[in-house]
């Protein structure tokens, strides 16, 4: 099980002190409690940070612990080895330690090797301590540092690989197209030393629902509790050869973590009381014992969460549910790329941006809330496709594939008798990164030639083959993308006063990221100027999409979902662009979806919606059986549970999560 990355809390609302007992449970007073969490459910929304072992680098398993300078996986074709080779002038490997001891690892690899290579040496550090240099020799060879405690830390550790010089093939081979800079190809890193051991953990009883905590693992979650809840398991079973026990822990907003109890497997049943903590927590287990180098692991045998029956103060917004869709509608994805809820009319905004998606949404249901899975592209699309958070997909990197084992939306429609066609105009979620999978049709519009105008050119010219219906179709547009550069007359209304227009280019926008250009006021306003001119361009470019479908005919047995990957940040919090934080502007996204008929037109749903409520919410209205193992919900689900939507960043060396309900984020 590879190491999450720890989620930042953000703290907004005081609650009151946690008081914690444990009781062995008997008969309760009081009103009756309900499940509320099922903690051995809970899935991939848990983060679970394991100390390392082996790290099979080029694999999707490693992925998680490759921080920074990493490029694709690969596999060699003659030994079918697995690697990653470097990029640039150092790599970053994160992992966790639950406690401090000395450490060895073996490295793996091989150098970039061309004529008259000069020999490549890799100065290591850990946490900012240099542990060890090694001089890749050619060819593939281990090389063993040693990690001494005293440069560890409890918690996320890093370790920097610093090579002395990288190349690109480009510049260095015939015939090379490369222009990745490379240094080394490394294969695996294998860690030693106490408490490192193979797993020997026995199998969990079958049929019976569990949660393992082994040796060197911490488990933890966010749960947004109710009051007066109580944490239950029907038993606690321990596995080892030493004295172990479980200490569980809560950390209360604008509060100190807390050790609500220490467990030992010979108290069975367990209920411990919350006390009257309510809202959101962060929950965690970890293992302790006498000899922490011993292997020892606990099953936490049906782990729930309980609490007394009330009403729910959030309303039904689909009372009654809506009524069964015409049989096997056209499906339609409309994705605008870099697109902030809050720049749009039916979102509040004041300025005339969006007109048409404005006109869209009074036949459509509105969600107000709707949070992005991630602040860059790949890994929220991904998402989408796929209906599970991106820690589930791995496609978090500029480099990731989506993973062939994981079935995609397009699969199951395709496989239920649907034609398929996408016309988009992102690399990051072109053919070569998997994201072609189940389309019949697949048009890829490059950087310069992939305007509104042309991608819808591109879809009439689909339309005009006469596809068989019903289809889905997906539709990727980039428009306010930077660079901010409208055509008129969008430039003209929305941005007048901007004297140089260049400025809305990329080199400008990199520049803020990294410091070199200073972000004055009057730059950040010509900024939010070029962009308003963006999103009205590519709402006229939507408009004339509904204009193609309603000549058509195909305007009103079409479910059409329209939807952004991610926002766009403007110096809010100091940055700008997007895929470097995980803040409002850049995750706060639309979602507008129209039923056939207008059905349910005009509704503002204002709970919690996510991009893996999408895949689960199409194939409902198509009457496909949904098995994904995602946690998205039907977003026309009449129940009014709360939501929780996560998000997750591991991009470039940036990462972290996030996570947003209806009152907190």
């Amino acid at each position: 099980m590879p190491y999450m990355r720890p989620i930042r809390f953000f703290r907004q609302l005081c609650l009151p002190a946690l008081a914690c007992t444990v009781l062995i449970l008997a008969a309760c007073g009081g009103s009756p409690l309900i499940e509320v969490v099922d903690l051995a459910a809970v899935g991939d929304s848990a983060e679970v940070m394991v100390e390392p072992g082996i790290i099979d680098v080029g694999t999707t398993e490693a992925r998680p612990f490759l921080a920074a300078g990493w490029s694709r996986d690969e596999r060699d074709r003659r030994t079918g080895q697995t690697f990653v080779w470097s990029l640039g002038d150092h790599s970053a490997v994160d992992f966790f330690l639950q406690w401090r001891r000395d450490l060895t690892i073996e490295i793996v690899g091989r150098p970039f090797n061309f004529p008259n290579a000069p020999n490549q040496q890799v100065n290591i550090d850990l946490n900012g301590t240099p542990v060890g240099t090694v001089e890749p020799a050619a060819g593939t060879h281990s090389y063993t540092v040693d990690l001494p405690a005293g440069a560890q830390v409890v918690g996320r550790n890093r370790l920097r690989l610093s090579y002395d010089h990288n190349h690109a093939p480009i510049d260095v081979k015939p015939r090379s197209e490369d222009r990745r800079e490379l240094a080394v190809a490394w294969q695996m890193l294998v860690f030693s030393g106490p408490g490192l051991q193979p797993d020997r953990h026995p199998p969990v009883p079958n049929g019976k629902p569990s949660l393992r905590i082994g040796s060197g693992t911490r488990w933890q979650s966010f749960i947004n509790l109710p009051a007066g809840s109580v944490l239950r398991m029907a038993s606690l079973n321990g596995h080892g050869k030493t004295e172990s026990t479980l200490v569980v822990s809560v950390l209360q907003d604008q509060g100190e973590e807390i050790e609500a109890a220490v467990l030992h497997p010979s108290q069975n049943p367990i209920s411990i009381d919350l006390g009257v903590l309510e809202g959101l927590i962060r929950l965690r287990f970890e293992i302790t014992s006498e000899d922490p180098g011993a292997t020892h692991c606990m099953d936490l045998m049906s782990p729930t969460i309980l609490a007394p029956q009330a009403r729910s103060r959030v309303k039904a917004e689909f009372d009654p549910p809506p009524a069964p869709l015409p049989d096997r509608p056209n499906v339609i994805i409309y994705l605008v790329d870099a697109l902030r809820a809050d720049r749009l009319g039916c979102y509040g905004y004041q300025r005339p941006t969006s007109p048409r998606l404005d006109g869209f949404a009074a036949e459509g249901i509105l969600f107000t809330n709707a949070i992005a899975q991630s602040s860059w592209t790949k890994a929220s699309v991904a998402s989408i496709f796929t209906g599970v958070w991106p820690p589930a997909h791995g496609a978090n990197g500029p480099e990731d594939i989506l993973p062939e084992g994981l079935p995609t939306l397009t699969e199951r429609l395709a496989e239920a008798g649907y034609q398929t066609a996408a016309v988009i105009a992102n690399a990051y979620v072109n053919r070569p990164f998997g994201f072609a999978r189940g389309f019949d049709h697949f048009t890829f519009l490059p950087d310069g030639e992939g305007s509104s105008e042309a991608i819808n050119d591109s879809i009439v010219q689909w339309l005009d083959q006469n596809p068989e219906e019903p289809f889905f179709l997906y539709v990727h547009t980039i428009d306010p993308h930077a660079p901010y550069e409208a055509p008129e007359p969008f430039q003209s209304r929305f941005a007048a006063d901007v004297t140089d227009t260049a400025v809305g280019q990329v080199e400008t926008v990199r520049g803020l990221v990294r410091g070199t250009v200073e972000p004055t006021p009057e730059l950040a306003r010509d900024l939010n100027n070029l962009y308003d001119a963006e999103v009205a361009h590519n709402d006229a470019g939507f408009g004339s999409f509904l204009d193609t479908l309603t000549a058509r005919g195909l305007y009103e047995n079409t479910v059409i979902l329209f939807v952004s990957d991610h926002g766009e940040a403007f110096g809010e919090h100091g940055t700008w662009t997007h895929g470097i934080d995980l803040y409002s502007e850049v995750l706060h996204v639309p979602l507008v979806l129209r039923l056939p008929g207008g059905r349910l037109g005009g509704r503002r749903v204002d709970r919690v919606a996510q991009h893996i409520d999408i895949l689960p919410t199409v194939l409902r209205l198509t009457g496909v059986e949904d098995t994904t193992p995602g946690r998205g919900h039907y977003l026309l689900d009449s129940s009014a549970g709360p939501r929780t939507a996560t998000s997750y960043l591991n991009y470039w060396g940036r990462h972290g999560a996030s996570v947003v309900t209806n009152d907190w984020k």
